[in-house]
């Protein structure tokens, strides 16, 4: 849509995926740049950053004058407003419902203080109704959606105490295995490449080892080579994806063996959550106070929020393989779940276009401004 003033100013509307190459603007605002259920896809959300870099970003006439405003829930640690938390030099508003410390907001000489426990729009939001909220939609999607703090949420999948620490692996546990999950490249945006080195004794499977960083194939292989060279290894499992196969290949050539393993069925919940009774029952074991440990943990117990996913990637692909042919347990968590916690959170709710959760409907379909 494209406005023009009888003074010769105007406005244009268009939607991320449209483009505006071509046109040059004096102020650009961008409204929820992603949709709330596309938030959880990495390539979804690289496709609204490429979108900024590539083509938002150079449209201001005069980029010393003009301002580029984002306006969004936070609905990912690497949503649009996080990634630009990550590179820093944006002044940054963050309201959040509840607020958690003592805040003073200044517009020019007008002052806004909020002490902790302020509200916005008490009468919208009373503390019952809040309540009911961090009930129905979970602590997780609370702190994302409505405090706009998603890198203090932690996942409603696997818990903390699911992660049994120990200080060495028992002997009894003479199987190992590597589980790898491969990046398509090595960039400083990239995803990473992990290596997970994991013993069993059958019934107990104990994380003893990760090697995770940005590897390009020759650094990857012989990371490989590294830990074929400490560890009597039964198997390497590599994901059929991004550079699994080319890691598969090289290990070849040298002589040694390796598995490409097929990506599983679902998305990466539904891939993960087949197996949560393992970690319920209190069958995973995590070497502790490693390089990695800490990392490690809040990868798993932070997912699906956390930016990065690739350990929680490494470790189905393992249980994929170990109890494939196994009949699966299906762990029932309870009438309000985590998935229809998040189905409701991410666009189940019966919201008009263009709304959400913060703005609530007023009178007349909006808000009614005091002058």
């Amino acid at each position: 849509m494209d406005f023009e003033t009888t003074r010769g100013g105007g406005v244009y509307f268009a939607s991320i995926a449209s483009g505006i190459t071509g046109r040059g603007f004096d102020h650009i605002i961008l409204d929820d740049p992603i949709a709330a259920n596309d938030a959880q896809s990495a390539a979804e959300r690289d496709r609204v950053q490429q979108a900024f870099d590539d083509m938002i970003s150079s449209r201001l006439d005069e980029p010393a004058r003009g301002t580029i405003t984002v306006v969004q829930q936070r609905l990912h640690e690497a949503d649009l407003s996080g990634y630009f938390l990550s590179k820093g030099g944006c002044e940054i508003l963050c309201l959040p419902l509840v607020a958690e410390e003592e805040k003073t907001h200044k517009f020019e000489n007008y002052e806004w203080r909020r002490p902790v426990g302020d509200v916005l729009l008490p009468a919208h939001f009373p503390e019952a109704e809040i309540q009911k909220i961090r009930a129905n939609y979970g602590e997780a999607i609370f702190a994302t959606q409505w405090q706009q703090n998603p890198t203090s949420t932690h996942g409603e999948l696997i818990k903390p105490e699911y992660l049994i620490p120990i200080d060495a692996c028992p002997p009894g546990a003479t199987r190992i295995f590597i589980a790898v999950d491969t990046a398509v490249k090595k960039t400083a945006e990239s995803d990473y490449t992990v290596f997970l080195v994991i013993a069993t004794d059958g019934n107990r499977h104990y994380v003893v080892d990760v090697l995770r960083a940005r590897f390009d194939q020759v650094e990857m292989r012989d990371a490989a080579e590294r830990l074929l060279q400490r560890y009597r290894v039964e198997k390497v499992l590599i994901e059929d994806s991004a550079s699994g196969p080319g890691l598969h290949a090289t290990l070849a050539a040298k002589g040694l063996r390796s598995e490409l393993r097929p990506v599983g069925r679902g998305n990466k919940q539904e891939r993960l959550e087949k197996h949560l009774h393992f970690f319920v029952d209190r069958r995973i074991y995590v070497l502790n106070n490693q390089p990695w440990t800490v990392n490690f943990r809040n990868e798993l117990v932070r997912f699906p929020v956390a930016r990065y996913n690739d350990q929680v990637d490494a470790l189905t692909l393992y249980l994929e393989f170990m109890f494939s042919d196994a009949p699966t347990r299906r762990l029932i968590l309870s009438a309000n779940s985590w998935e229809e916690r998040m189905a409701r959170a991410m666009g189940a709710q019966s919201l008009r276009k263009g709304e959400h959760p913060m703005r609530p409907r007023g009178p007349g379909g909006g808000f009614r401004w005091r002058r």
